[in-house]
């Protein structure tokens, strides 16, 4: 089952009109599907599209082609409980607590108070931001702020307390958009972030995110997709698009890829800079 189908999508440059030449498109016909709990993670260097890709995606800018969630429309009230999205800069210049910015994701929901303060606490675990629940956001440090950003994307997909808290409702699957979760966040921490997407993705939550960090996403990622100057290279298995070829077109031609063995045995690509 496809929970998000993009096809032949196209974002032009404010003002140019959009032509075959894809000279002027800052995204050219890209197309992939994601399905049920799969995690897909878009690479590519500076400016390839993949910040403007999530944008058309989230419905932020306008585009040419189609994009569907399991054929939710915008304006339908399910779409806030299933569709978590988290933009590559997030401004709140109020002084809220910890614990209000991530209530701010249960507005869509009407779960009442006990719940919501178990699920908030459970999403503060996630983000291993317990201790920070009653400091004021605007005095936290930049790696502060975006797990507490995570907590409440986390929060806002999250149906009920115990185990099970992403469990699809409704027969409508859910979907988290990332744009650079990474950023700002510590070694550790990127480690805690990628193991909680796993989770959830385990409990059929399906996420695609843009990350600069092509080692992390290869471990963690079901899919890849690779783009360069607003073109889609390859949407594939991490496997198939961490090779030397497809890096190369990337980033260049110092790339190279080395083997490592993994904890589970598995032979994991290692992408090197020159």
């Amino acid at each position: 089952m496809s929970v998000l189908s993009v096809e032949n999508v196209s974002v032009r440059h404010p003002g140019r009109i959009l032509n075959r030449s894809n000279a002027h498109n800052l995204v050219s016909e890209v197309s992939f599907s994601l399905g049920v709990g799969e995690i897909a993670s878009i690479i590519g260097p500076n400016g390839a599209g993949k910040s403007t890709l999530i944008k058309a995606i989230s419905g932020e800018l306008d585009y040419q082609g189609n994009i569907t969630f399991y054929n939710i429309p915008e304006s339908h009230p399910q779409r806030a409980k299933q569709l978590s999205i988290l933009p590559q800069s997030s401004n709140l210049s109020f002084p809220f607590r910890v614990n209000e910015v991530v209530e701010l994701s249960r507005i869509p929901h009407k779960t009442g108070k006990t719940v919501d303060t178990n699920l908030i606490q459970h999403a503060l675990d996630m983000m291993d931001i317990t201790y920070l629940s009653d400091r004021l956001y605007t005095d936290l440090s930049g790696g502060e702020k975006q797990r507490v950003q995570l907590a409440r994307v986390f929060c806002q997909l999250m149906e009920r307390a115990g185990k099970s808290q992403f469990s699809v409702k409704n027969g409508y699957p859910k979907v988290l958009i990332l744009d650079e979760p990474n950023t700002s966040l510590d070694l550790a921490h990127q480690h805690i972030l990628m193991q909680a997407i796993k989770k959830v993705s385990a409990q059929g939550v399906s996420v695609l995110m843009v990350s600069h960090d092509i080692n992390l996403a290869a471990r963690y990622s079901d899919k890849m997709l690779a783009m360069v100057c607003s073109e889609q290279v390859i949407f594939d298995k991490p496997e198939i698009v961490v090779s030397e070829d497809v890096m190369r077109t990337l980033f260049g031609p110092h790339v190279s890829i080395v083997n490592v063995q993994g904890n589970n045995t598995d032979t994991l690509p290692l992408v090197l800079g020159a």
